[in-house]
């Protein structure tokens, strides 16, 4: 769990550090025409001292907050052009970059006929299961990228699974063409 939470019970919610930290690191070094906007580790801590907010105990949760869990701030979110958004991608070690990518939603589709097939999930596998993660194209990426350094010599055909209900999954075949996530095929 993140450091940032505060109590459903603490009536409405401040804005968040998180986003108050990640819009600023943008904000210092986005210029309008650019489509990757660069930043390092160490501009959580001086944005952070900057604005005067508590620097989270793990600046790497910032950084996996809006790649994995939650948008981007809206404000970063507007500079995008239409049909396009904001993602953080890795750039080496402790060095990371916004980058501008189409915006696809990765949504299962409601009009495809369930499948009825035998729940064979093992009991390990089950035990441990989360319901609630989304297909994220920052996830794909990072899967095809780890396929690509670890077994070069094949072709990657990465999957994703989406819960749509309690006993209902939607199962993906994604591609990567010029950078963008295609899926290319549903079930």
């Amino acid at each position: 769990m993140s450091d940032d939470t505060t109590s459903p019970n603490a009536g409405p919610k401040p804005e968040n550090r998180y986003a108050v930290i990640i819009r600023d690191i943008f904000r210092e070094r986005f210029r309008p025409g650019l489509r990757e906007v660069e930043f390092e580790r160490r501009d959580i801590e001086l944005a952070a001292s900057k604005l005067s907010v508590p620097l989270p105990r793990n600046l790497g949760d910032v950084i996996y907050t809006f790649r994995y869990r939650s948008p981007m701030p809206s404000e970063i979110l507007a500079t995008a052009p239409e049909g396009q958004t904001w993602i953080i991608r890795p750039a080496g070690p402790g060095k990371y970059r916004f980058a501008l990518v189409s915006d696809v939603a990765l949504e299962p589709s409601r009009i495809l006929a369930e499948t009825k097939i035998p729940d064979a999930t093992p009991g390990m596998i089950a035990k441990y299961a989360f319901d609630n993660e989304k297909i994220n194209r920052v996830q794909i990426e990072q899967d095809v990228a780890l396929c690509a350094e670890k077994l070069p010599e094949l072709i990657c055909r990465p999957i994703g699974a989406q819960w749509m209900g309690e006993d209902l999954v939607a199962l993906f075949e994604f591609e990567i063409v010029n950078e963008d996530i295609r899926v290319v095929s549903e079930k």
